[in-house]
């Protein structure tokens, strides 16, 4: 997980260029911004601003009452979005849904075929978290269902190899992941023999 310093700027630096990107036929849009160490910053998918909000919330009580009324702040924006560009928000998350469905099987082909190790599922499993939020978001656009039918293939094919344990990321964000919801958050994929 990402301080929340830098969280709250990257969350207010992607929900400046919202609009934008819900106009644009872009999936992955650049950010005009850099952070404020001058390194060049993440681009805006709604999975990724969703995972940054999501990552505020946990980290709520480690922040000053300043970055708190910040964060209130951000929150707002989101919600004024949701309301003014609500069928723009359900188009594009479909349209990412497909990137991440696509990243995620790609991640499981290369641990089968031994490509790829579990040291690097906490990282990759962000994108079945994303297909998650995503899948919610677009659940009104006809295109999803297949999507989202093909996810559950791969959660079977995952749950075949998957070892439960301890939650994979920071301990922060286990409320606002469940194990009853996001199983595949609590445990490690383990190579076929």
């Amino acid at each position: 997980m990402h301080p929340h310093e830098y969280n709250l700027n990257l969350a207010g630096f992607m929900l400046e260029e919202i609009e934008d990107y819900i106009l644009s036929p872009e999936v992955f849009w650049p950010l005009s911004k850099r952070s404020p160490t001058g390194s060049p910053l993440p681009r805006l998918t709604l999975g990724g601003l969703i995972l940054t909000l999501n990552e505020l919330k946990a980290q709520e009580r480690d922040m000053s009452p300043s970055q708190r009324a910040d964060h209130d702040k951000l929150l707002l924006q989101m919600e004024r979005v949701r309301v003014k560009w609500a069928v723009g928000l359900e188009r594009k998350a479909a349209q990412e849904l497909r990137s991440r469905l696509n990243l995620w099987r790609a991640y499981l082909n290369d641990i089968q075929e031994r490509v790829d190790t579990a040291e690097n599922y906490p990282y990759e499993v962000r994108n079945r978290v994303m297909f998650e939020h995503l899948a919610d978001l677009s659940i009104r656009q006809p295109e999803i269902q297949p999507l989202v039918g093909e996810m559950r293939s791969l959660d079977t094919r995952l749950m075949s190899i998957f070892v439960v344990g301890a939650f994979v990321w920071d301990v922060r964000l286990e409320d606002i992941y469940p194990q009853s919801a996001f199983w595949y958050l609590y445990g490690l994929p383990r190579p076929p023999n």
